[in-house]
């Protein structure tokens, strides 16, 4: 029975390699992190119609500064959603809970309440899409996406 030529091929199963396929970035994450870039050119578009309003809040170089400062985060904070990493999804819904907790408070509130009726409804507009963005992340496809995964396997 040694020799027996339909006995199934022995092999150690710590010698087989095991290969992951490709991880396919889900549909769900592709429009949540379009949702972030439309809302970041909302609050663009909501500078831009009130100009005159923050500029007369703050000097045109801090404006531009600042802006030019968010875009940079931007780009590298969306970036990180898109590859999947979950401090990045972790980060945008903490900074979103504590951005929307901080319209509570009296400093802020009274600094809100002269705004342009654009810019509060830019604003609320923002938190929608934020919400929804952040439930796109954490609910499933997208939840898979920010899973911990091997160092071999891209993304």
């Amino acid at each position: 029975m040694v020799n027996n030529p339909y006995a199934p091929p022995s092999a150690a199963i710590s010698l087989v390699e095991v290969l992951e396929l490709p991880r396919v970035r889900p549909a769900e994450v592709r429009r949540a992190v379009q949702l972030l870039w439309f809302s970041y050119g909302l609050g663009l578009l909501s500078v831009a119609w009130s100009w005159s309003y923050y500029t007369a809040k703050q000097s045109m170089a801090l404006i531009i500064l600042q802006r030019a400062f968010g875009l940079v985060i931007a780009i590298w904070l969306y970036g990180k959603l898109y590859q999947g990493r979950n401090w990045a999804r972790v980060l945008i819904l903490v900074t979103t809970i504590l951005g929307m907790l901080s319209i509570l408070t009296p400093p802020v509130w009274k600094t809100l309440a002269t705004l342009p009726v654009f810019s509060w409804i830019v604003m609320l507009i923002n938190y929608i899409i934020y919400s929804y963005a952040l439930w796109l992340f954490f609910s499933s496809p997208g939840n898979e996406w920010f899973r911990k995964r091997s160092k071999s396997s891209g993304a």
